[in-house]
């Protein structure tokens, strides 16, 4: 999988796929991704507090690293997917999303995920209607991809 573009996956039956069963995977990129990224990251954060007390003062120092941490809340905190018969649903701490399969209406696969939008047609809102799907190495990416087809097709 070293192709960085959309990946094409010819339809195929609905074999594997238990629909009593759901899928559950988590995705948690601080942990997932490159160790030394993760850190470069937090010491970003850890040394914006100083510089923007340095620069703007004390509220700015407190300010600064709170909205950096909040504002990558995707990436530092796990958020946990369910995918049933029924919908999608995406939680992340104690907030829970549940949407029906009949919101979505277009996917898009790639080799870090499947994104789900509810528009029919590629638009600038899919980044904020949308939903990214994102893979780890626990989860068993043909049978995500079986799911989301059987759905949506």
């Amino acid at each position: 999988m070293e192709n960085d573009g959309p990946i094409t996956i010819v339809r195929t039956t609905n074999e594997g796929i238990d629909p009593g069963q759901p899928i559950k995977w988590d995705s948690w990129p601080f942990r997932d991704e490159k160790k030394l990224k993760s850190y470069l990251l937090v010491l970003c954060i850890i040394l914006s507090g100083p510089l923007f007390f340095y620069v703007l003062g004390s509220l700015y120092a407190i300010l600064a690293p709170a909205l950096l941490f909040f504002s990558l809340n995707g990436y530092f905190l796990p958020r946990k997917y369910v995918l049933d018969e029924t919908g999608i649903t995406s939680r992340l701490l104690s907030f829970e999303n549940h949407k029906s399969w009949n919101y979505y209406n277009r996917y898009c696969i790639s080799k870090e995920g499947i994104f789900l939008s509810p528009l029919s047609n590629p638009s600038r809102l899919d980044s904020f209607r949308g939903l990214f799907l994102k893979f780890n190495k626990k989860v068993d990416m043909e049978k995500v991809v079986k799911l989301v087809k059987k759905q949506l097709d």
